[in-house]
């Protein structure tokens, strides 16, 4: 069983202020310092409906360009549920709360949302900073998270 899966945002899952395959290999890189096997793909939709069999799954994706239809999101949603009742985790990064917003359940999986014109970004700089995340119970999610709050800066 392969450890950690990063999906990394690309096609409409990419934007102009996030580098996902720069952040997406230092991630896997840091995975991979700490000893787990880990890949990384940017079929975003393919894989966030069969995340296949893997311990954790990253998130590392912008805020869709285009409406993404009710059944893509839907796949998506059972396909995240799938994984997580199945005893996987889940580690949603930074810009990853934006997307998935028509998916209600999307709120609930990572226990956060950005809602439009309340959220707020800090200034970017060089900082450490972690929130409470749900369903952390997996030994791989808090030694990933906290190696990479200071390797992931860009």
């Amino acid at each position: 069983m392969l450890d950690a899966l990063v999906i990394s945002g690309s096609g409409l899952y990419a934007d102009p202020w996030h580098p996902f395959p720069i952040t997406s290999a230092r991630i896997a890189d840091i995975v991979k310092g700490l000893g787990y096997s880990v890949d990384v793909t940017e079929d975003v939709e393919e894989r966030l409906r069969d995340p296949g069999d893997c311990r954790l799954l990253i998130i590392n994706i912008g805020n869709p360009a285009q409406l993404r239809p009710a059944d893509v999101i839907e796949q998506a949603r059972a396909g995240l549920q799938t994984h997580l009742n199945a005893g996987g985790a889940l580690l949603g990064m930074h810009s990853s709360i934006t997307s998935l917003t028509t998916m209600p359940a999307w709120r609930r999986i990572l226990g956060g949302t950005w809602i439009r014109g309340h959220s707020m970004h800090p200034p970017r700089a060089r900082r450490r900073s972690c929130w409470p995340l749900p369903n952390t119970q997996s030994p791989l999610v808090w030694p990933i998270l906290w190696s990479s709050m200071s390797a992931i800066a860009i």
